[in-house]
């Protein structure tokens, strides 16, 4: 009884201490437990799938909003119906108070902003002219991977060799300006080369024969259809993760960066990617994963996975689980937001961030 008293009257003085924020009083400061709190004002619609994954490196006991608590608001706006209002407000303890605003654009009155300009933040950094005032928030997994607990021991001998799922529909993954505007081969390209170039070694139907060392689990589908009988359900995806060495990261719909390289690497899988060069920082061929730019790059990169000696195995599978340590553990989100020097980071989000890179690269061109 007392746990639940402690967490009413928790939820009830930061709704209060949000509901003043909201309507202008911006000099207050708010305390809890002999700590300032970090308001967190969200002014885009468009973050809301990505919002599990900013907030995860916080203490999921400690975070409430101006709606509820965290499950509440996840399960309701990102798992329902995917929408949040027009302002969201989430608060939780820090060692200070700060406002950290996410939005479209620069919020110069915030202690920090995150903006959605990743793809010209990357190049700057991989120009070294990133500031030291800026930084560059790591991607994350999709939402619905976030709140299941798992275990996170990494089998060293795996069943499966070479693993993908997902869907391949050429009207949504075989947009051309992934290849004009980032150099990458679309998810179709892909897919399409793998199924004439590996064919002997391939299995593409569940349940799965690990006689072939090839997983390529892909089906077409688009909104408004029924679920495909050939997609691996979420509660089991991780399973097949932890299952696997490596994993073909294909590039999303609209940018190259997707949630599954982020889910891979978390299972310790060494990605086989196009796109090395737009994480940050970059990952590197041979060290932490298998880098191929078109058609024969990426059949040389299956048969090089595929004849691979456990000793080289285990030293880029470790070399993998240090990258995901490094840059993209969601502690590191959190540590870029409570530093009082960094008041700009970026994040990729999906059309936003390519729109802007779009922008850029026309600009430049003029």
């Amino acid at each position: 009884m007392k746990v639940k008293t402690e967490n009413l009257l928790k939820s009830l003085v930061l709704y209060l201490a949000s509901y003043f924020w909201l309507t202008g009083c911006k000099r207050i400061r708010f305390s809890f437990k002999s700590k300032s709190c970090i308001i967190l004002k969200i002014k885009h619609t468009g973050i809301t799938p990505y919002l599990p994954g900013l907030l995860a490196g916080f203490d999921d006991y400690s975070l409430c909003t101006s709606l509820s608590d965290r499950k509440t608001l996840l399960s309701l706006y990102l798992l329902k119906d995917r929408k949040l209002p027009c302002t969201t407000i989430c608060l939780f303890p820090s060692t200070r108070s700060r406002r950290w605003v996410i939005d479209s654009k620069h919020a110069p009155d915030a202690d920090h902003s995150t903006c959605f300009d990743y793809f010209n933040a990357v190049q700057k950094a991989n120009q070294n002219k990133l500031s030291s005032h800026e930084a560059i928030l790591p991607f994350v997994m999709h939402p619905s991977q976030y709140g299941r607990k798992r275990d996170t021991t990494h089998p060293e001998k795996r069943g499966i060799k070479v693993f993908f799922s997902g869907n391949t529909h050429p009207e949504s993954y075989n947009q051309p300006h992934l290849r004009s505007l980032f150099g990458v081969m679309t998810r179709s390209e892909i897919h399409n080369a793998v199924q004439e170039g590996l064919a002997p070694f391939l299995n593409t139907r569940l349940p799965g024969d690990l006689s072939h060392p090839v997983w390529w689990l892909s089906w077409q589908w688009q909104r408004g259809q029924q679920d495909p009988d050939n997609r691996i359900g979420n509660d089991e995806w991780m399973d097949y993760l932890f299952n696997s060495d490596f994993f073909v990261a294909c590039p999303g719909v609209n940018m190259p960066l997707s949630h599954n390289l982020i889910e891979a690497m978390y299972a310790g899988c060494i990605p086989i990617i196009p796109y090395a060069s737009w994480l940050a920082p970059a990952l590197k061929n041979g060290v932490n994963c298998l880098i191929f730019c078109d058609r024969e790059g990426l059949i040389q990169c299956i048969k090089e996975a595929l004849s691979m000696s456990y000793v080289e195995l285990m030293a880029m599978r470790k070399a993998v689980q240090r990258y995901y340590s490094s840059h993209l553990h969601p502690d590191g989100i959190r540590s870029i937001i409570t530093n009082p020097d960094i008041k700009t980071s970026y994040f990729a989000v999906n059309v936003l961030s390519t729109a802007l890179f779009t922008e850029e690269q026309y600009n430049k061109a003029k």
